[in-house]
């Protein structure tokens, strides 16, 4: 197989490795406008930037199937785990920056991705 002399060109060899790069490029740009947007330090999570909502639900459906009862279910997940926050949510909550803005949603779509799988695999068929 040919050996590609740009690194984020690879995909176009391995298209299967397309979104991966797409991935990495989202995060460090949506990295850098949540740091520049994080001005204001009493408000943790500017409601005008929701470019870290599509990370999260971005990883929520990571190795799922794309119909219509996936992508809701991931959905409802990524959305109770974001606005529950529980234990390792909240810690990345207090990251300061950017970088924990985007933390928290990473881990939040981390726990909607394996709640996810765990429907998947009970003994009744719920998706």
């Amino acid at each position: 197989m040919l050996q590609p002399r740009v690194p984020f060109l690879y995909w176009h060899f391995r298209p299967d490795l397309f979104f991966f790069d797409f991935f990495f490029l989202f995060l460090a740009i949506s990295l850098s406008a949540l740091s520049i947007s994080f001005y204001r330090p009493e408000r943790r999570d500017p409601p005008h930037i929701v470019i870290d909502e599509f990370i999260g639900m971005y990883i929520t459906m990571v190795s799922h199937r794309t119909n219509l009862y996936h992508i809701f279910a991931g959905f409802i997940l990524f959305r109770f785990f974001d606005i529950m926050k529980p234990f390792p949510v909240s810690k990345a909550e207090k990251i300061p920056g950017g970088l924990g803005i985007l933390a928290d949603d990473i881990l939040a779509g981390i726990c909607a991705n394996l709640s996810l799988h765990m429907l998947k695999v009970l003994p009744w068929k719920v998706l």
